[in-house]
Formats: structure tokens, C-alpha cells, sequence
């Protein structure tokens, strides 16, 4: 994933919330970076649940913006997260688990 995609992702969670750009392509970023390192750091299969619940974590621990923000901008933004997890499971199969 680009950064123009991350910039798009940006844009249309910027759309549905009531939070800034910068802002939202910051917490997106952490997280999707995070996603990746991940997966290409991990021999762990993780459940869609458990993997969301982690970047959350980090993304609050790196950003530190309020955990509130953060989730529903994760969540805004879960189709291209699924959609990223869905690669990195066929590229990966034995790494991440879209499974819910």
C-alpha cells in the first residue's frame, strides 16, 4: 500500500468523521505500518478481532491521540484494513487470519 492510497483512505474517513485530515492519515498510517511490520515480522495467525484490538493499542501508544478517535477511525477505515489483511494472508497464509 502507497501513500496515495493511504492519503485516499484518508480522505474518504475524513468525510465520515468530524476529524482533520493530518490527523486521520497519521492514525491510518501508524496502523497500516504496524499491519505490515506485522506481518512480515510474525509467524502468528491472528483473528481479525484480536489483530484490530492490537493496532488499536499501538496506533493510541504511538500517536497518542484519545482511544475513541482512534477506533472509529480504524473502524471508518476497516475495508481497506480487511482488504490489506486479505493480501497479507494470501502473500502470508500462515501469518493473519481475516476469520472473524
Amino acid at each position: 500500500m502507497d501513500q496515495s492510497e493511504i492519503h485516499r483512505i484518508a480522505q474518504y474517513v475524513t468525510t465520515r468523521t468530524s476529524y482533520g485530515l493530518s490527523e486521520v492519515e497519521d492514525i491510518v498510517q501508524t496502523g497500516i505500518l504496524e499491519m505490515v511490520s506485522l506481518a512480515e515480522t510474525s509467524t502468528q495467525k491472528f483473528e481479525r478481532q484480536h489483530l484490530l484490538e492490537y493496532i488499536c493499542q499501538w496506533t493510541i501508544h504511538q500517536t497518542k491521540y484519545p482511544e475513541t478517535m482512534i477506533r472509529e477511525i480504524l473502524e471508518c477505515s476497516g475495508r481497506w484494513l480487511d482488504n490489506l489483511c486479505r493480501t497479507i494472508d494470501h502473500e502470508n497464509p500462515t501469518e493473519v487470519s481475516t476469520t472473524e
